[in-house]
């Protein structure tokens, strides 16, 4: 299995959304992430938003535990980063989840059908 790093699209001016109260904040996204020369296809993924683009080189080559490891680095010695991750929580087993999983049906050969069966990543 390989580690696969994509810097995304950056969303600057997502205008204002309003949510009820007590309700969660959800925006939907439109980027299309393509994986060239991939014989094997990943099963999950970790999302970061807000990463200062300095950082970006410390990914590619990590797999999933260093990357979480040079996040953890990152946050705790940035005092102006906002940095956001994959929703995590400890599943019933107790083991950490820090990755949307079983994305790998959702994965396409072509943008249309990438477009009618989207990865839903929480962050």
């Amino acid at each position: 299995m390989g580690n696969f790093v994509v810097e995304g699209e950056t969303l600057s001016d997502l205008g204002t959304t309003t949510n009820p109260n007590g309700s969660n904040v959800e925006r939907y996204t439109e980027a299309t992430i393509v994986l060239r020369n991939v014989t094997v296809l990943p099963y999950q993924m970790l999302v970061v938003l807000n990463l200062p683009v300095a950082d970006a080189t410390r990914f590619p080559g990590k797999s999933l535990t260093q990357a979480q490891a040079e996040l953890t680095n990152i946050y705790n010695n940035s005092a102006e980063s906002f940095i956001m991750t994959s929703s995590t929580y400890l599943n019933a087993t107790n083991k950490v989840v820090f990755t949307t999983s079983g994305i790998e049906g959702n994965l396409k050969k072509t943008e249309a059908e990438s477009i009618a069966n989207p990865v839903e990543a929480y962050v």
